[in-house]
């Protein structure tokens, strides 16, 4: 896993500002996030807190490192020769080692090191066993620094090699196994095999310490432990044509976080297109922080595109690159929801952005393709829900989408939770109804599970939609609107079985599949990295649309205009009387 690749934003980027300043304040500029990337640095100096529980009028600094000639860090005279680490005496004697004073780790780290068994009542100074430190624990932190914990006591060892430990957890007890001459503490850190100094700012020292509160010359540091971030980890364990999934998590926060999915880029590249999710789906190995993301049907289309997928720190540091990364994704053209069903053109800008509709999202098709789909109603100009909530039993928590087909308003069910999200509709937006609003509304065939925009070689964008209702002659519109239960084509709520509904309200995380942990307000943002020019791809999408749009208002007055003229001229000729 790459240690440090992209940082969450905390504030908007100026040209983050300037890619929304060309979007305008609509629907394209939701979820809009900063990635600023940072090249990979050297570790910062891992920091350290006392290494004992047993603190203030427990224990007293017997001898610091020797810097030569019998001198400490301070230039004073409370070493020996040769001494290469600090020893902390403990008051009380062998009733203190009997009692037990806890050894704990300085930082947070992995265990290297562990020996145990040796003679822990020593007093010459030369019992010797585990290299003369007796029973000792070494830890290696996250800058490669080594800390040693020596002459501990036998069996008091609470850790093994490969242990993660934590800042102040605990080690041992102190003793004096190995070469001592009576009950302390020997705490030595090392890099690359030679030990230093972790005191600062004395005479005869660095003037960097190592401590987070260093404490007075011959009294003892603090216990406060450092702030950790460690990076999230996480897989990409699959990128494949029904979803880019894997999980993700902070290892120091056991909250659902986001990940940003990069496609044909790593994070920062212009050219690449990413999207946020939330890792929040519960999977048996790795409990609830796993991801999946629907593949945008842009990127379907027989070519190769790598996928990158980043861990976002839940504090707001550093993130890290998930392992698998970057996957390969390569997928033939989606079929269309609807075989037989009908083209509805997208009218104008605003009802893009109302809907939340990405760049990506259109299929490219050649025009014979385009032609297969008759053209019905226009695409509603905004998305508009309706729900009876828990009050009716029979339509119980079902979503519905107003719609108008041949002039009749009507609805259509919303067919699970994955859906909402993946048509990116706001949770928060459902309007409750009463039974007979609802029943007022022509049932129209559910929704698809996601939106399937196409576009001919022309500027005109359209969404794939199910035919009308077949209506029976002398019918009136409505009619069928007493069959109040949840449409056949929508599978119902996760772990309901009556084929029911789509629960508005439902919690982030729940449901356990599909994207069911993309974020509930919105959905799947768009993600741009540095610059404007992933943004310019969706603006350039949007552009050629508008131009459609024009083309079609421009023709349509054309059109209106000769019908005007001839009806003028019928008028003249006579032919324009009633019989």
């Amino acid at each position: 896993m790459s240690r440090v690749v992209e940082r969450s934003p905390r504030a908007t980027s100026g040209a983050v500002a300037a890619c929304l300043d060309l979007l305008g304040t609509n629907g394209f500029a939701i979820g809009l996030l900063a990635a600023v990337v940072l090249s990979p640095a050297f570790a910062s100096a891992q920091p350290f807190r006392h290494p004992s529980a047993c603190h203030d009028g427990c224990m007293t600094v017997t001898a610091y490192r020797d810097h030569g000639g019998n001198t400490d860090w301070n230039c004073g005279s409370n070493t020996y020769s040769g001494h290469r680490g600090t020893d902390y005496g403990t008051y009380g004697g062998w009733a203190a080692v009997d009692e037990g004073r806890a050894v704990v780790a300085a930082a947070e780290g992995t265990v290297v090191e562990a020996h145990d068994g040796e003679f822990d009542r020593c007093t010459t100074g030369g019992c010797g066993g585990g290299g003369g430190w007796g029973n000792y624990v070494a830890v290696q932190h996250a800058d490669g620094v080594i800390t040693y914990y020596a002459h501990q006591r036998t069996g008091s060892i609470a850790v093994a090699v490969g242990d993660w430990v934590t800042c102040g957890q605990h080690l041992g007890f102190i003793a004096s196994s190995g070469s001592s001459t009576g009950p302390h503490l020997h705490f030595e850190p090392r890099s690359g095999g030679t030990g230093f100094e972790p005191y600062g700012f004395g005479g005869c020292s660095d003037p960097v310490s190592r401590w987070i509160d260093q404490g007075p010359y011959e009294g003892l540091p603090g216990t406060v432990c450092p702030v950790t971030d460690r990076l999230p980890e996480g897989w990409i364990d699959a990128a494949a044509c029904d979803g880019i999934r894997g999980w993700a998590r902070d290892p120091d926060d056991a909250a659902p976080i986001d990940v940003h999915v990069y496609i044909d880029g790593a994070a920062g590249d212009p050219a690449a297109a990413g999207y946020a999710i939330r890792a929040a789906i519960v999977r048996d190995d790795v409990g609830e922080h796993g991801f999946s993301l629907a593949v945008p049907h842009g990127f379907m289309d027989g070519r190769d595109h790598a996928v990158f997928a980043y861990g976002i720190g839940a504090a707001g540091g550093a993130n890290g690159l998930l392992s698998g990364s970057p996957a390969t994704l390569r997928c033939d053209p989606p079929s269309p929801p609807f075989p037989d069903g009908v083209r509805r053109h997208v009218p104008d800008p605003a009802t893009f952005d109302a809907w939340r509709f990405d760049g990506h999202d259109i299929v490219h098709v050649d025009d014979t393709a385009l032609s297969r789909f008759p053209e019905s109603d226009p695409w509603p100009a905004m998305p508009s829900l309706v729900s009876a909530g828990d009050a009716d039993p029979d339509i119980s928590g079902a979503v519905y989408v107003r719609d108008v087909r041949g002039g009749v308003p009507g609805r259509r069910h919303v067919p699970s939770p994955e859906a909402m999200d993946r048509w990116r509709l706001d949770w928060g937006a459902i309007e409750t109804v009463d039974r007979a609003t609802i029943g007022a509304l022509e049932l129209g065939a559910a929704i698809s599970t996601r939106p399937y925009l196409v576009q001919g070689s022309g500027p005109a964008v359209y969404v794939v939609d199910a035919p009308p209702p077949a209506r029976d002659a002398g019918s009136p519109p409505g009619s069928d609107a007493g069959s109040m239960g949840g449409d056949a084509a929508g599978p119902g709520n996760p772990g309901r079985t009556d084929g029911g509904a789509t629960t508005p309200g439902r919690d982030a995380g729940s449901g356990g599949g599909g994207d069911s942990g993309i974020d509930r307000m919105g959905g799947v943002r768009p993600v741009t990295g540095s610059g404007c020019s992933a943004v310019g791809t969706l603006k350039a999408s949007r552009e050629s649309a508008v131009l459609g749009w024009v083309v079609t208002w421009v023709v349509g007055l054309v059109g209106l205009g000769r019908a005007l003229a001839r009806a003028r001229r019928a008028h003249a000729n006579g032919r324009g009387r009633g019989a």
